[in-house]
């Protein structure tokens, strides 16, 4: 169902209280430049004609950046911006506090504020659920969907399923930017929900890889049986999201060496993930053990690796036996709470 290899970063922010670049050096407590210095601890920032050669981004949150004599202009840097204040000329926009790298394989600081996605769609490609017949699509509109929109399984206020994705900032145009993989708990009803992690062990801080063309994840040779799962297309992202463990329907299901990409959808910042594609590993082992509750539609009563059928075993990892499990889904924003 989900996804495969990537690396495990996260979050860095800023603050800082006043700025103003001259093409110099900073110091803990300053920067000087070509006729100007400028105090991080609260002061102003002047510079003659304000501007920079070459130099790295500059960034603040709160403060504000002023000029004597010019605008905020970079030449040939990399960013200069600032909350509310002055513009950047041959740089992209940044805007308050985080680090990420640019396109260019340069660092920038941008704009280090979340925005979460919640899944709102998901169905399984593959393998298939079969019981004397195949009941995929039927499992899909049984099982999967409900739990992505109802409070039921336990009636506890929270919406039975909830996977979230966690940018920080979500920026395409970026190389790669800090991603969390929530399983949260997302308030009922669905239409106007908010989300907060359920622990800290269900959060899975990765790097979101960003890419401006081709595909960003497609499915692995050999392992699908008359399906065609989604290949997010760019602008789109990859991104790796270790072992992640899911419940619904009664089932806890853990999936290895998983992977999540999709594609950025509606403009800038992106107002949804279309296309989207998780895939995990499976051991055949694990569905041999995980038995389906009786109360469940479909399935219930029923060992979950009998309904996966023998035609969908691929080789994981470890050429150990098991399923290569795909799921399509798309996301939507969503308020979100870290811990």
């Amino acid at each position: 169902m989900l996804l495969r290899p990537f690396a495990n970063p996260l979050i860095f922010c800023c603050t800082l209280s006043l700025l103003a670049c001259g093409g110099g050096t900073m110091t803990d407590d300053r920067q000087t430049g070509a006729g100007g210095q400028q105090s991080s601890a609260g002061g102003s920032g002047d510079g003659s004609g304000g501007s920079s050669s070459g130099g790295n981004s500059a960034v603040m949150t709160g403060g504000v950046a002023a000029n004597t004599g010019g605008e905020g202009a970079a030449s040939g840097g990399d960013s200069n911006a600032n909350s509310g204040g002055s513009n950047a000329s041959g740089g992209d926009m940044a805007s308050t506090g985080g680090m990420a790298t640019d396109a260019t394989g340069g660092t920038q600081l941008v704009d280090a504020t979340p925005t979460a996605y919640r899944v709102t769609e998901m169905e399984l490609v593959d393998p298939h659920l079969v019981v004397a017949v195949d009941i995929t699509k039927t499992g899909n509109d049984t099982l999967l969907k409900p739990a992505l929109n109802d409070d039921t399984d336990p009636k506890d206020g929270f919406i039975d399923l909830s996977l979230v994705s966690v940018f920080t900032p979500v920026d395409p145009s970026m190389a790669e930017t800090p991603l969390d993989i929530v399983v949260a708990n997302c308030t009922h009803p669905a239409s106007s929900t908010s989300c907060m992690p359920k622990s800290a062990s269900d959060v899975t801080a990765t790097t979101a890889v960003n890419q401006d063309s081709g595909v960003c994840l497609e499915p692995m040779a050999g392992t699908l049986t008359n399906t065609t799962p989604n290949s997010p297309v760019a602008p789109c992202y990859l991104a790796d999201g270790g072992t992640l463990t899911m419940t619904f329907a009664g089932v806890t299901m853990m999936l290895d060496d998983t992977q999540v990409s999709a594609t950025y959808g509606g403009g800038s910042p992106p107002s949804e993930l279309i296309n989207g594609l998780m895939m995990g590993f499976l051991p055949k082992d694990r569905a041999d053990a995980t038995m389906v509750p009786a109360d469940q539609p479909l399935i219930g009563g029923l060992i979950l690796g009998n309904v996966l059928p023998a035609s969908d075993l691929d080789k994981g990892p470890n050429n150990e036996d098991g399923y290569w499990v795909y799921l399509n889904f798309k996301a939507q924003p969503v308020p979100y709470t870290g811990l």
